[in-house]
């Protein structure tokens, strides 16, 4: 959609919503108190994450309903699925009824991204006043602002090389609409790590449950010494700019010109069960080297026992991070992170041995369920 089309569509959706607007209050009086206690709506986009986090809850007795918009992808399940509708007329009788049949039904409203039923999150100002609970839960780039993320971290930051650029995804119209939405009307702010803490000051670290993987056979063990087979290394970003790619290739074509033997593999633009086919087949895997603490695709790995080369800023790191299955470094650490790697074999079988136990530990379901029912005010 060019931005004249999507300049009229959302002219003539906001005056369509201004019509219903009496219906919409009218629902409004008759959806007060019909709502079930410990029931949870998630809102978001088509995405296993998500999908994964409301089979979790369930598993814990919760009432909980997956409702996805944006782009479709069947192979991922969700309880129902909005897609977006060319006419902005049918699209906000849509969007009302759908809040009125399915999210009002629901105590908790847990938007992903901050994202809601409709593109302009006009309902949850009616769920706000019918004293339902909005949860925020920011998971990335859409949760941060530019210019304060470099002031916050000025020596290393992920928005130095943005990958968004020139169009930057925290400063796009609906992101920046989705924070203020977050800071007016929600009743807590979830972020997924700690660095968003620092830009959210009140909100709560509910770390990323872990996905559902079948333990892969015993791993070859490596080579006594770089004489052998290759270090088969893995990266899986989508954005490059972001991760530290560059500086991570450059480093290793160095070590290469040194005689070192790496296989480097960027996974780039795969679908999830290629991401989880390359890891099984690593020997290591390496991301989130700027950002200053690790994220999805580094837990995957280590589920996967592959130990995972990251960094974490100073301010983050515990004794559990520390003894765990994960190489910390930094990129200016990394290349003789990379020979110690090579030339002490012994290293990498150790954090393989603990690399899943660990990360079992640090993202365990129980104390993540704990974190949720605090935010969602319930008793657990």
């Amino acid at each position: 959609m060019n931005k004249w089309r999507e300049k009229f569509w959302g002219r003539a959706y906001i005056v369509t919503v201004l019509f219903l607007l009496p219906f919409n209050l009218i629902a409004m009086l008759f959806c007060w108190r019909r709502y079930e206690d410990r029931s949870v709506i998630h809102i978001g986009e088509r995405r296993h994450i998500q999908a994964r986090f409301v089979n979790i809850l369930r598993g814990y007795g919760v009432k909980a309903t997956y409702l996805a918009v944006g782009k479709d992808d069947h192979n991922i399940q969700c309880d129902i699925y909005l897609p977006h509708i060319s006419s902005p007329f049918f699209a906000a009788i849509r969007d009302s009824i759908t809040l009125w049949r399915e999210v009002s039904l629901h105590e908790v409203i847990h938007c992903h991204c901050m994202m809601g039923v409709s593109h302009y999150q006009w309902e949850l100002i009616l769920l706000k006043i019918m004293k339902r609970k909005i949860i925020a839960h920011f998971r990335g780039c859409e949760g941060r602002e530019k210019q304060l993320n470099i002031n916050t971290f000025p020596d290393t930051n992920i928005c130095e090389n943005c990958d968004y650029a020139p169009d930057y995804l925290c400063q796009a119209g609906e992101n920046r609409r989705r924070r203020w939405f977050a800071r007016k009307y929600a009743t807590n702010i979830l972020v997924t790590t700690p660095d968003l803490c620092t830009l959210w000051p009140t909100s709560i670290h509910v770390p990323f449950f872990l996905p559902d993987f079948e333990l892969p056979d015993t791993k070859v063990k490596l080579d006594p010494t770089i004489v052998g087979r290759p270090l088969s290394l893995v990266h899986v970003t989508n954005q490059p700019g972001i991760e530290g790619t560059e500086e991570i290739v450059a480093i290793i074509e160095t070590l290469k010109r040194d005689g070192y033997k790496i296989e480097f593999h960027h996974v780039f633009e795969r679908n999830h069960d290629e991401v989880k086919a390359a890891l099984m087949n690593a020997d290591c895997s390496i991301g989130k080297m700027k950002m200053g603490y690790y994220a999805n695709a580094q837990i995957e790995s280590m589920m996967l026992r592959v130990p995972a080369i990251t960094w974490v800023r100073d301010m983050y790191m515990t004794h559990e991070l520390h003894e765990s299955g994960f190489i910390f470094s930094t990129l200016e650490e990394l290349k003789e992170t990379l020979i110690q790697i090579i030339e002490s074999p012994s290293l990498l079988e150790d954090k393989r041995e603990i690399s899943h136990l660990s990360i079992l530990k640090l993202h365990d379901h129980d104390v993540i369920y704990q974190s949720l029912c605090d935010a969602y005010s319930w008793q657990s």
